[in-house]
């Protein structure tokens, strides 16, 4: 007898392992046995094959005994001898809120729902399904249903208008595995184990606005459109030199807020401001209203021209001339050379890269040069201007004595 239960024992664990197994990886359990007669729900079974038992799909730890071999009623009991069965435990969980009108105060309605595939009645050497004992549904975490059962409904009533509750349905679920092995002539012994898997689901509702009017109607809430935003930026100009400024404008409509990136709005929905950017920038004005915003950017860039003055030959002797040479990058407005005895004006051609029939610069001659001399090139580009110099020197001049 004591090998009996050791070897049982040994069944029993081999069969925790499996239900854990069974939960990790989702399978098909099939089992295949010869159909017997059924037992009454108190003890002995009764089926062609004989000596079967009728054991209740009992609670955790109940046993299964035999029993003589008779016809037993059909009661909720094993069948009297192995049958064949497929089963593969599966559980689902639901919950739902419906919002309405409890006179003047605003309610709730929490549904939650279990079903599961229960658990096979048949005998075999291993079987599982999922119960749930109870459910539990809570409203932030202040209002309790208390303990109910898994498929049920709670109205709770206590709430203010027109907020947003989240609210919890707890499932107290079980999965409940039993191990049964037929010890032969009718000897079928059978126990059960609970594995809890508790499941929490989450949920989110907004209570509607309820007033008790005269005629007991429901007061529906008047909902005003709100028109969304629109916003505009432009620049005086599009591309300003190092120093340079600019004008940023803007003007938002359909908005309560208006702020600026790179530059400061003050405030206002609309208006006007001076920009000096070191570096190319991109402003934006962000138009704002009931949550809804809208943008719009405008790009100054920035340039660092160059202008250059040449005099070829830079050295010559007394009374000899020389000739002058400028040149300009990204068309000044206006360009000037002066020095003694000196003046010349013009703005020379902006030459695209490999532009073979652009000259991209302006000459100029001077006078007879009787001492050192220097040239000056000052170029305008709006309200900045840039300057170069070149100084043509005299070569030394001996005398014979």
């Amino acid at each position: 007898m004591n090998l009996t239960n050791r070897y049982f024992k040994s069944r029993q664990a081999l069969f925790l392992i499996f239900i854990t197994l069974l939960l990790l990886i989702p399978m098909s359990m099939v089992f295949s046995a010869s159909v017997g007669g059924s037992g009454d729900s108190g003890g002995g079974g009764g089926g062609e094959a004989g000596g079967g038992h009728a054991g209740t799909v009992g609670g955790p730890g109940s046993a299964c005994s035999n029993g003589p071999s008779s016809s037993g009623s059909s009661g909720g009991g094993f069948s009297g001898s192995p049958a064949s069965a497929s089963f593969n435990p599966t559980r689902g969980t639901t919950i739902d809120s419906t919002v309405s009108c409890s006179g003047t105060d605003p309610s709730v309605t929490i549904t939650s729902t279990f079903t599961s595939n229960g658990i096979s009645t048949v005998k075999q050497p291993m079987i599982a399904g999922y119960t749930c004992d109870s459910s539990t549904k809570t409203i932030d975490g202040v209002a309790s249903s208390g303990e109910q059962a898994c498929t049920s409904s709670w109205m709770y009533n206590s709430l203010s208008s027109n907020t947003t509750y989240s609210y919890t349905v707890f499932f107290d679920i079980d999965l409940l595995s039993r191990s049964c092995q037929d010890f032969g002539r009718g000897g079928w012994h059978c126990f059960d184990n609970l594995i809890p898997l508790p499941t929490t689901e989450i949920g989110t509702f907004t209570t509607l606005s309820c007033s008790q009017e005269d005629d007991d109607e429901e007061e529906v809430p008047e909902v005003k459109s709100v028109s969304p935003p629109t916003g505009s930026i432009s620049s005086s100009a599009g591309s300003i030199i190092s120093g340079g400024s600019a004008t940023l404008s803007w003007s938002c409509t359909n908005a309560d807020n208006a702020s600026g990136a790179y530059f400061n709005t003050g405030g206002v929905l609309s208006g006007s401001v001076s920009v000096s950017p070191s570096v190319t920038t991109e402003y934006t004005i962000v138009c704002a209203n009931a949550g809804v915003s809208i943008q719009d950017s405008v790009k100054v860039t920035v340039t660092n021209p160059i202008i250059s003055i040449t005099a070829n030959p830079s050295k010559v002797r007394s009374g000899d001339s020389t000739t002058i040479t400028w040149t300009a990058e990204d068309n000044p407005n206006s360009c000037n050379v002066t020095g003694p005895s000196f003046s010349a004006s013009g703005v020379p051609e902006d030459c695209a890269q490999n532009d073979l029939f652009c000259d991209g610069d302006l000459s100029q001659t001077t006078g007879a040069i009787t001492e050192q001399s220097t040239y000056t090139l000052v170029c305008a580009y709006d309200a900045v201007t840039i300057s170069d110099q070149v100084t043509v020197n005299l070569i030394p001049s001996f005398e014979e004595f």
